[in-house]
């Protein structure tokens, strides 16, 4: 049976009546705002516990899946972009080692023109 706030209202004044002022205040504070079927009980709030536990639980397995799909991942972009850089050094190198052996050439052959006109 739901409580109106008419009949939680009548309640005061008759206990005003029986009691007096202060004593229906005081019993009064002690019921709850609502009706007794809104009110959570111990084991409505370990039931909740229990339950948001579990979730927990399991969004943890989810996250640490997620973590080593992740860490698999990151793996192997790390080996790519080792492979990358290598491969782009090396290629550096050959092409720095050509020009520097053209220019050599180069410069060896003027060396030797400038001598055959002096």
């Amino acid at each position: 049976m739901a409580t109106s706030e008419a009949s939680r209202h009548a309640l005061h004044n008759r206990l005003d009546e029986v009691l007096g002022a202060g004593e229906a205040a005081t019993l009064m504070g002690y019921l709850p705002p609502v009706g007794w079927a809104d009110v959570a009980t111990k084991r409505d709030l370990q039931a909740l516990g229990s339950e948001l536990r579990a979730e927990m639980a399991g969004l943890r397995t989810e996250l640490k899946g997620e973590m080593a799909e992740l860490r698999t991942g990151l793996a192997g972009l790390r080996a790519d972009f080792k492979d990358d850089l290598n491969r782009a050094i090396v290629g550096q190198t050959r092409s720095f080692i050509f020009s520097m052996l053209g220019f050599q050439l180069t410069a060896a052959g003027l060396a030797l023109a400038v001598g055959r006109l002096l």
